[in-house]
């Protein structure tokens, strides 16, 4: 099985995982979405950890693995779950792109720029920190909503 196959597989279960968090944020009352918690970064609240999210895969997938002039999406400009739902739909479409060029590349190498350098990385290690990103702030997510007084849902790939 390639590191193609083996990633759209799993992104398949990120998919779907992302959609119970999503389905759980919707039940957050509009002001709690928004709501800063204290002790989190990139703005501290829910809808800013989904930005961040959003814009770890702009950042690594579209802009720097596919060569894409993609803007990053404006958080303030998110006012619903809808919205970011949206926005990850744009993602997946990214993402099709993304693992289909890795399908391709016999090296399964991207040019890509870290540190003002060009470098050859292995797309599965982009693929590996992307998803990885979102689930280390997917926690923070439901430790945000627990603090604001919300019981989360399960929200693992094994659930």
């Amino acid at each position: 099985m390639t590191h193609a196959t083996c990633a759209r597989s799993q992104y398949n279960q990120i998919r779907s995982a992302r959609e119970v968090l999503l389905d759980y944020c919707a039940t957050l009352s509009p002001e709690d979405f928004v709501r800063q918690g204290p002790g989190f970064g990139k703005g501290g609240s829910v809808r800013h950890l989904l930005v961040h999210n959003i814009h770890c895969y702009e950042h690594w997938i579209a802009r720097q693995a596919l060569q894409m002039d993609r803007p990053f999406t404006v958080a303030d400009a998110i006012h619903s779950v809808e919205e970011c739902r949206e926005v990850f739909r744009q993602i997946d479409d990214l993402m099709v792109l993304f693992l289909d060029q890795l399908e391709e590349k016999e090296d399964g190498l991207f040019t890509m720029t870290i540190h003002d350098h060009p470098e050859q990385v292995d797309g599965f290690k982009v693929f590996t920190h992307t998803i990885t990103h979102e689930f280390h702030h997917k926690g923070q997510i439901l430790t945000l909503s627990r603090q604001l007084g919300y019981t989360p849902v399960d929200t693992d790939i094994m659930r």
